[in-house]
């Protein structure tokens, strides 16, 4: 009843149609648009077909550490047998991942269509990720301390950059090195943080109009809880201020509780935006 075929350069007209008229798309949120990212695609993608009417596709990201998220979900509108569509995509994805090595697939529910189908899937529910936010009237935090230097990063700095990316996070939460470029490009402000010559952490926020978005914060393990992370959100906070910008997001895991304590001393709240993370062993 359906045919599966990999993602085809001669197929994008389709998927275009498919990711933008249909209503139950999954998108991660991400660097790069759906469209961006499809351009340079070079993981796991695959489409259904009914006849010529392409009805679901599905596409992982680039794999990080034998991790990787489901990037990309959709089905048609009109499209019947919901499940048994996303079952065989899921197959074909699912084993280009291991043969990549890839032993863990994640997804970040932005909308709550695919849920119904997780649990069929091999998806399990991890964690939530929640939102905090910093409102205008905020104090802003003191100068950094004379011992961390803190400037902006530079294109020679990107190597150091995804280091302490790597060593900062777990697999599943690290950037891909395309990734990084990716970030960096839309961001409006990228710093990092060095004590006696040693690069020890690194920030990248974004900027839309006029509220910011930190969307990186990492710290080597050797160096947290020394006041690096503080450094870097106190002096991006400053650097905002300067363009009358106050407001600023932030996303971390509900169970980070150490970041939490940071951005609440820097007068974020809790929005109640929260996003729930599934988990599947491969």
């Amino acid at each position: 009843m359906f045919a599966l075929t990999p993602l085809a350069r001669k197929n994008r007209r389709a998927v275009d149609d498919l990711l933008y008229t249909s209503y139950r798309v999954h998108t991660h949120l991400d660097w790069q648009t759906a469209e961006e990212w499809l351009n340079a695609c070079e993981s796991p993608a695959w489409l259904a077909w009914q006849g010529e009417r392409l009805v679901g596709m599905m596409a992982a990201g680039q794999p990080v550490e034998h991790t990787c998220w489901i990037r990309l979900a959709a089905l048609h509108d009109d499209a019947l047998l919901a499940a048994e569509i996303l079952r065989l995509l899921w197959e074909r994805v699912r084993a280009d991942l291991r043969a990549l090595g890839v032993r863990q697939a994640a997804l970040l529910l932005v909308r709550d269509w695919l849920k119904t189908y997780l649990a069929a899937l091999g998806f399990q529910y991890d964690e939530h990720i929640i939102t905090l936010f910093r409102g205008t009237h905020q104090p802003l935090p003191g100068e950094t301390p004379p011992e961390i230097v803190i400037r902006t990063v530079g294109g020679s700095d990107m190597d150091a950059v995804l280091a302490i990316d790597h060593a900062a996070f777990p697999a599943l939460w690290r950037l891909s090195k395309d990734d990084l470029y990716a970030a960096r490009r839309v961001a409006a402000i990228c710093t990092l943080a060095q004590r006696r010559q040693q690069m020890l952490g690194y920030q990248l926020c974004t900027q839309t109009r006029d509220s910011a978005h930190l969307a990186r914060l990492a710290v080597r393990p050797e160096a947290q809880g020394t006041g690096v992370g503080a450094a870097l959100l106190h002096d991006v906070l400053r650097r905002f201020a300067r363009r009358n910008i106050y407001t600023m997001s932030v996303n971390t895991q509900a169970s980070n509780l150490r970041s939490q304590k940071l951005y609440q001393r820097c007068g974020f709240v809790r929005n109640g935006y929260d996003l729930p993370v599934y988990l599947a062993d491969l």
